[in-house]
């Protein structure tokens, strides 16, 4: 079995709050590489503030099976910053429940939300992983084939990110969310074992 392994990231962006509770703008660089004193604020509220910036981070993992693969190894984790490993063997996708187990820097992450969509089908099944990271999804699919994204992201989790006093108009408050976000995708298939 070969484990397929993509790293990609988007660059970082930050969010302004110009007119605060909603209206903004999202600037394609990192917290630290704008100049706030050039910054054109005109027509902003006097409460506008940088609600969040964060470098974007994406991984993505599949499997390529070979004949008398050792499907063993897709429940290995291999590294990733964020992780899904699949707890029941690959071959069993499509047939029920399946479990997953997440890892953000290679310790089990509880309490972040995981998707599952079926190629061609638009509905989520969705989970939260428990205190060992371990999240259930029901994956039935009767089809031929059937072909699985799992998925997961820290958005703008605590343990991540973290609060940050920044530039913000005189008559805000409000604290900055920065740090990096990770996102995970998983793809599983029906069809590792072929038949003779």
């Amino acid at each position: 079995m070969y484990v397929v392994d993509i790293y990609h990231s988007e660059g970082a962006w930050t969010h302004f709050i110009t007119n605060p509770p909603t209206e903004g703008f999202w600037e394609h660089k990192y917290v630290e590489e704008i100049d706030f004193d050039s910054l054109n604020t005109t027509g902003w509220a006097d409460d506008w503030y940088v609600e969040r910036s964060y470098p974007k981070n994406c991984f993505a993992k599949a499997f390529i099976v070979a004949p008398d693969a050792d499907f063993s190894i897709a429940s290995q984790p291999i590294g990733q910053d964020l992780e899904i490993v699949p707890l029941d063997n690959i071959t069993t996708v499509g047939d029920g429940d399946f479990q997953f187990q997440v890892f953000y820097m290679n310790e089990p992450f509880s309490g972040i939300d995981v998707w599952a969509v079926r190629v061609g089908d638009d509905s989520n099944v969705e989970g939260v992983t428990d205190e060992d990271g371990k999240v259930t999804l029901n994956l039935t699919d009767s089809s031929e084939l059937s072909e699985w994204v799992v998925r997961t992201d820290t958005k703008m989790d605590p343990c991540v990110v973290e609060a940050a006093d920044l530039p913000r108009g005189e008559a805000s408050t409000e604290k900055s969310y920065v740090g990096p976000v990770y996102r995970s995708t998983l793809t599983l298939r029906s069809d590792y074992i072929m038949e003779d």
